[in-house]
């Protein structure tokens, strides 16, 4: 691995705020990121991203189940090659009308340099009031990553949890340990009510309050390493301001201890 790696998560919203665009172009141009991991990355937010960098490939699987693409993806520059990636749904947890949504659900890719692997993955939790969905979609992809890294690769987890109940994120810490480690618990509140989309009636509840000054800021947003990456290298989580979605973009950096 190199001697410093960055790495952006985001939740893009199905580019629903115009702000998107111009975040994505400035951040694709500069090059500083080596993996985004994205959510909601719909097909005109892919299609803005090939048209607006020659230095960055992008991972995409197909769900062959309802035989549509998932709105996961995981932009990576080009000096990495792609050895495996692997899509995981979560259909056995979610209810009738949305199994076939494909916001959600766990993409992982692994990636060569040089001599060196590494895995990233990008995780959406199902939204809503169900938490206990959330815990065993949760506890799944868990699983299912202990399952694709058995040869113990340097791993980093981000995404959107949609953690908006006040216990969630301690109950998603401990799921998680002694395997991960959540680096981005004290980076401050991801997702603020006033920049939702009016797609139901709980969101059109929310823009209405936010005309009167009243609005709500979740963290649903995280950023989990493996245990060996906190070992053998420092990390900084870092909330970015940029107001692109109703999600802040989360950026975390690894780069190796000073001996």
């Amino acid at each position: 691995m190199d001697d410093e790696l960055r790495i952006l998560s985001l939740n893009c919203q199905k580019g629903y705020q115009f702000s998107l665009w111009e975040f994505l172009k400035t951040t694709l141009n500069s090059n500083v990121y080596d993996f985004m991991i994205l959510q909601e990355a719909t097909e005109n937010v892919i299609t803005f991203i090939k048209s607006n960098s020659i230095q960055y490939c992008i991972l995409q699987l197909k769900n062959e189940k309802s035989d549509s693409l998932s709105h996961l993806s995981i932009v990576f520059r080009k000096k990495f090659e792609t050895v495996d990636s692997k899509l995981f749904t979560f259909e056995n947890f979610l209810s009738k009308n949305n199994l076939t949504r494909p916001e959600f659900g766990l993409l992982i890719g692994t990636f060569r340099m040089d001599k060196s692997t590494l895995s990233i993955g990008s995780i959406h939790l199902s939204s809503g009031l169900n938490y206990k969905r959330r815990e065993k979609e949760l506890h799944y992809s868990k699983q299912r990553i202990l399952e694709y890294n058995k040869t113990k690769s340097l791993f980093t987890l981000g995404g959107d949890f949609n953690s908006a109940l006040p216990w969630e994120n301690a109950i998603n810490k401990k799921l998680m340990i002694p395997q991960f480690v959540n680096c981005s618990l004290g980076s401050g509140p991801t997702c603020n009510s006033s920049y939702v989309e009016p797609v139901n009636l709980l969101n059109r509840l929310a823009i209405s309050l936010a005309k009167f000054g009243i609005n709500f800021q979740f963290k649903l947003d995280h950023i989990y390493l493996d245990m060996i990456t906190t070992v053998l290298y420092t990390t900084k989580c870092i909330l970015k301001k940029n107001r692109v979605s109703d999600h802040n973009p989360l950026e975390v950096l690894i780069y190796k201890r000073i001996q």
